[in-house]
């Protein structure tokens, strides 16, 4: 089965002979002479895949993804990768055009200060890593050089406030046509060394049990804003140390439990299931290939 980032792959490799320039309603495809015909509609397509804690495994040297991610489920995160790698194959085949992923991820360090990152920008450039800031810093500068960037934001975990995170400081250039953010966990309340402590103590009130707080009323009116109105919330609360809750703004296009019926006792499987729900998944690629082509 092609993959994802192998579409996206061959994509910039066929680059190299053609420029490609993705259109709400056609493609332009034009030589690479220096000269384009654009029209009011052509847009450069991005979308920003946020993994969580050890969604990057231990390998983050390697240049392929796939070797990013640990396929023991067990594991608090899962595999990000699944979805980074699967879906944007429609993105084109619906949009058309130069599309892009940009996907981070964190390892299983207890103090979490850095995040890794790798786009198909440059797909021989290896794995970066540095703040948090500074990722967010170079996707701007690279969104800074397409022509109209359409951006859709997809995040779980430590990923879905990383999304958050970055879709409160997207670039004015760019047009955020979606945030999704999967049973989303604070960084800065849920730390490792607290969800470890919640689980010796078996406690259930933590930071490690809710929505992140640690973004005020007016930080979720700007990323709904930014969003145009299609911020999707999905949450579970089987997982009894490890889950989120609803964002609970009005300003959210969906704000949702989804219930797997796991075991109440069971830490992990009900929060490492939305990346392995085949139907949500298919639901949240309908929510980016619509939102980019509005």
């Amino acid at each position: 089965m092609t993959t994802l980032f192998d579409s996206l792959t061959k994509l910039c490799v066929a680059g190299l002979a053609f420029h490609l320039s993705a259109c709400k309603n056609s493609s332009i495809v034009s030589q690479n002479t220096g000269s384009e015909i654009l029209s009011e509609d052509t847009f450069d397509p991005v979308v920003v895949v946020l993994g969580g804690y050890w969604s990057c495994g231990s390998n983050t040297k390697s240049k392929n993804f796939a070797e990013w991610s640990p396929t023991d489920t067990s594991n608090a995160a899962g595999s990000i990768s699944e979805i980074a790698t699967k879906n944007l194959d429609t993105l084109k085949k619906e949009v058309g055009g130069n599309a892009n992923l940009w996907f981070s991820c964190y390892t299983p360090e207890i103090t979490v200060s850095e995040i890794n990152f790798k786009s198909t920008f440059e797909p021989d450039k290896g794995v970066s890593r540095t703040s948090l800031e500074e990722m967010t810093n170079q996707l701007n500068a690279k969104l800074e050089t397409l022509r109209r960037p359409k951006v859709a934001i997809l995040g779980h975990s430590y990923g879905g406030w990383t999304a958050m995170k970055v879709a409160q400081n997207l670039t004015k250039k760019a047009t955020l046509t979606s945030v999704i953010t999967l049973d989303p966990i604070s960084r800065v309340g849920c730390t490792p060394r607290k969800f470890i402590e919640a689980m010796e103590k078996k406690k259930f009130d933590t930071p490690c049990q809710e929505s992140p707080k640690d973004f005020s009323p007016q930080d979720i009116e700007t990323i709904a804003q930014r969003a145009g109105g299609s911020w999707h919330n999905f949450y579970q609360t089987e997982a009894s140390y490890l889950h989120s809750s609803a964002i609970g703004s009005p300003l959210l296009k969906e704000d949702t439990e989804i219930k797997y019926n796991s075991k109440k006792d069971d830490l992990m499987s009900s929060h490492i299931r939305f990346l392995k729900d085949q139907s949500l998944n298919a639901k949240v690629t309908k929510i980016i290939v619509d939102g980019m082509k509005k």
